[in-house]
């Protein structure tokens, strides 16, 4: 999935080229891959119906722009999910500006003191 591949090297920015980000590439693709298998075998598992609703807790990198876990459901399945991405909203900030499409809700979350790791 090209959109897919683009979008990984844009959130591998700064990064070195080559081998290891191939390779950090393709153990993306291969964890995407495994959780929708595992989400799918649930599924057969289980009983559906109409007013199923199932769940995915994943990282943003695995569910944005719908190319991860949901782009592999899809191709499956042909079933849409919906996307819910989490993005940080600054201190002194009351919104914060994303990508049209990022996810079909969005919701923006403040750090606290206990939980927010200046290193990242």
């Amino acid at each position: 999935n090209p959109l897919h591949r683009r979008l990984f090297e844009a959130m591998m920015q700064g990064h070195p080229p080559g081998a290891p980000l191939e390779g950090m590439y393709r153990g993306q693709v291969l964890w995407d891959e495994a959780m929708a298998d595992s989400a799918l075998r649930y599924l057969t598992h289980t009983s559906v119906g109409p007013q199923t609703v199932f769940v995915v807790l994943a990282g943003n990198g695995h569910v944005m722009h719908k190319v991860g876990i949901n782009y592999r459901v899809f191709r499956r399945t042909g079933e849409e999910g919906i996307t819910i991405v989490t993005v940080s909203i600054p201190e002194g900030a009351s919104s914060r500006k994303v990508n049209a499409g990022v996810g079909d809700f969005v919701i923006g979350v403040r750090g606290t003191p206990s939980n927010e790791n200046p290193q990242h």
